[in-house]
């Protein structure tokens, strides 16, 4: 029979001697007294727990070590560090972008607020003079009255607008389906042919037969068309042209807007889209007055069709605007 190790058989043989008092006290229980018997039982396990210990030590130590491929403790750490570093820079990318959403929104209220109590503003004093000038001939009157038309009609489109904005940004389901791109630009551009020619603007349509097809939601590519033609009109003086054109490559469809207005000041071309944009100077924004809705919207409806716009001047004088929408596959 294997003994223990002596230094564990030690132990316990010191305790068992404590305990029992020697051998002849093994023979006469009788005569152990209360106190040794107690601090035997003591020692003892003491012994037996230092033994049990050093066992699961000794076998721990006798493990075979893993010295095989595999991440190292300090490789392990350093990944961790690397993680934890581009966790913090996407929440830092989420908290600035939270943040300039949040400017965003609140200049776009203080326009909002700006740009429709000017035109309710207006009608009020013209309703009031209508209503408490007596000494107003009827011509007047009804010339006052057309002006009040005016200013509802200002306040129609601005609400109009801000609506199908919403509506853009909402991320509801489309509905995209494959269009020939022709027929919705013809029947666009000779929606603005009367507002054209009262303003003394020549409108030139040049779309190729061989267009083809566009996957898209035809009442949206239709908005943003109509936007940019609204927008050219508007920033064309008399005896000016605008002309609407299409040209297809072999990755994108260009619906291109140019015209012979007043042009985009340089430093305002890559912001001439944003939401709520006020340029400068000569600023060109959209038919709703300067809430920067309509260019606004015209980005949106590209983005939903994974496409995209720009804005560039021409020579001597005017702006193009093109909207790149992805060919059909």
């Amino acid at each position: 029979m294997a003994l223990p190790s002596s230094s564990r058989f030690t132990w316990i043989a010191v305790a068992a001697l404590f305990l029992f008092g020697g051998l002849e006290s093994v023979v006469c229980f009788k005569y152990f007294s209360e106190q040794r018997w107690t601090a035997g039982i003591a020692l003892l396990a003491a012994a037996l727990l230092g033994w049990a210990f050093h066992r699961a030590v000794g076998n721990l130590a006798q493990e075979p070590v893993n010295t095989g491929p595999g991440p190292s403790p300090l490789a392990a750490g350093s990944d961790l560090a690397e993680s934890l570093k581009s966790k913090i820079s996407d929440l830092d990318a989420v908290r600035a972008n939270l943040a300039s959403r949040e400017k965003m929104h609140l200049e776009w209220v203080a326009y909002l607020s700006h740009d429709l109590a000017t035109p309710l503003a207006r009608m009020l004093r013209r309703v009031e003079t209508i209503q408490y000038d007596a000494a107003m001939n009827p011509d007047e009157k009804e010339e006052t009255l057309e002006l009040v038309h005016r200013d509802i009609t200002e306040l129609a489109e601005i609400v109009g607008s801000i609506s199908q904005l919403a509506i853009l940004e909402s991320g509801i389901e489309r509905c995209f389906k494959d269009m020939p791109l022709k027929p919705l630009l013809e029947s666009t551009f000779e929606d603005f042919q009367y507002e054209a020619s009262s303003r003394g603007i020549e409108l030139d349509l040049q779309v190729p037969d061989d267009i083809g097809s566009v996957r898209m939601e035809k009442s949206l590519v239709k908005r943003a068309v109509e936007n940019l033609l609204s927008n050219a009109i508007r920033f064309t003086p008399e005896g000016g042209l605008v002309t609407v054109s299409a040209r297809r490559s072999e990755q994108t469809v260009d619906i291109v807007v140019e015209d012979t207005g007043t042009g985009v000041p340089v430093q305002e071309l890559e912001r001439v889209f944003n939401f709520a944009f006020k340029g400068e100077g000569h600023i060109r924004i959209s038919k709703v007055g300067s809430l920067g809705l309509g260019l606004a919207m015209v980005r949106k409806v590209a983005e939903i069709h994974s496409g995209k716009v720009s804005a560039n001047n021409v020579e001597p004088n005017g702006a193009r605007f093109v909207v790149s929408l992805p060919t059909t596959s």
